[in-house]
């Protein structure tokens, strides 16, 4: 039989039709908030996914909260890490059960190494980065192309690339995987050269 709300066949075990059961999982997930909400607020951990999905969240997007209270709910929903921290961070993070997924040190968005004459001082910042985030068992550091500045895009992966094999290896051996940030010139990052996921993958 047909459906008479959709006019869609039923499906015959059921004796509903997709419609309905599309709007039923959509009402029952958001049955679901109120209630992790409430579990977050009363200061009892939800369940942490069991799947292979690992959710984190960036610091900076609550600059506001106090790490504390940010860490505190974020594990009571079960986040797994934070990004975007800082050693003198670590510890309180540690603290709820979670992890200082990537650290930025003094890596800047504008000033990244598809500029030669930067690569002997971002080598050496970041080199310095990788050691402490090894110790720390911090799985990621993060870097950036740089802005374009004039330069071409092939000149500027070529350059990246000189630049990021001096330190592969040194990572490799440590253990901390190198994140080269794909940002968004057309909405917030301009003129940023890794703004195509194409061309960052050519880096890598």
């Amino acid at each position: 039989r047909n459906c008479q709300a959709c006019g869609k066949r039923k499906d015959p075990t059921t004796n509903r039709c997709k419609i309905y059961e599309e709007d039923m999982t959509r009402r029952s997930a958001l049955q679901t908030i109120p209630a992790g909400l409430a579990a977050a607020q009363s200061g009892h951990s939800a369940p942490a996914s069991a799947g292979r999905l690992k959710q984190s969240l960036a610091r900076w997007c609550y600059a506001k909260i106090p790490l504390d209270d940010l860490c505190r709910q974020a594990a009571a929903i079960g986040v797994s890490g934070i990004d975007l921290v800082e050693p003198a961070d670590w510890p309180t993070i540690r603290k709820y059960g979670l992890v200082p997924t990537v650290t930025q040190g003094d890596a800047r968005i504008p000033d990244g190494w598809n500029r030669k004459e930067s690569h002997d001082r971002l080598e050496a910042e970041i080199r310095g980065r990788i050691t402490r985030a090894a110790e720390a068992k911090v799985p990621n550091v993060i870097t950036f192309s740089g802005n374009r500045n004039g330069m071409s895009d092939d000149e500027g992966k070529a350059n990246c690339v000189i630049g990021l094999k001096r330190i592969a290896k040194f990572a490799e051996d440590k253990g901390v995987t190198v994140c080269m940030e794909l940002l968004n010139s057309k909405v917030n990052h301009k003129d940023y050269q890794c703004d195509r996921t194409a061309w960052g993958v050519d880096v890598i």
